[in-house]
């Protein structure tokens, strides 16, 4: 997997045995546009929880109930874009799915590790939206997403199709 200047900011990793291989197939979210995203919701998330912060106080012709509102609903926007902003972070540099020839490592946003084997997976679906599409893999005790976003998602869905068993076939064996 070739590394980006993104994925050496946020020191993306994954793990060694798993780096330079050919059979493997790695699903990650360390992207340009996610992370141009994460700068916006950042950026727009400051904004208002200290600029309008700033109005609000040098403000003289306001009244004391509209200086208090303002300054809750600027402290509030502020804060619901900064948390979306580190939510992008960590899932950019946190969600991975390895697609590997016995079976699936996965580290999920809060950087928890899953291994599951081939005979673990229970099955799968492909849900086509009119923009968005993703794939399900279902575990006994995990589900995974693995989103179009992802770079390898195209390759990513042939091997689930070849691999696992369709979510149909699955229902109507029980």
């Amino acid at each position: 997997m070739k590394r980006t200047r993104l994925m050496n900011i946020l020191k993306y990793e994954i793990p060694q045995e798993y780096q330079n291989r050919n059979d493997v197939l790695v699903c990650h979210y360390c992207t340009a546009h996610l992370g141009f995203l994460a700068v916006i919701l950042l950026v727009f998330g400051f904004f208002p929880g200290t600029g309008l912060t700033i109005i609000c106080l040098t403000s003289d012709n306001m009244y004391v109930l509209e200086k208090l509102s303002l300054l809750v609903l600027s402290v509030g926007a502020g804060a619901l874009g900064v948390a979306g902003g580190w939510l992008f972070v960590k899932y950019m540099k946190n969600w991975t799915v390895i697609f590997h020839e016995n079976g699936i490592w996965h580290r999920n946003l809060m950087g928890k590790i899953y291994n599951f084997t081939d005979a673990e997976v229970k099955w799968y679906t492909i849900t086509n939206g009119p923009k968005h599409y993703f794939i399900t893999l279902c575990t006994k005790s995990k589900r995974m997403w693995i989103n179009s976003y992802s770079p390898n998602y195209s390759q990513v869905k042939k091997l689930v199709q070849q691999k696992y068993q369709e979510w149909e076939r699955y229902a109507g064996g029980n």
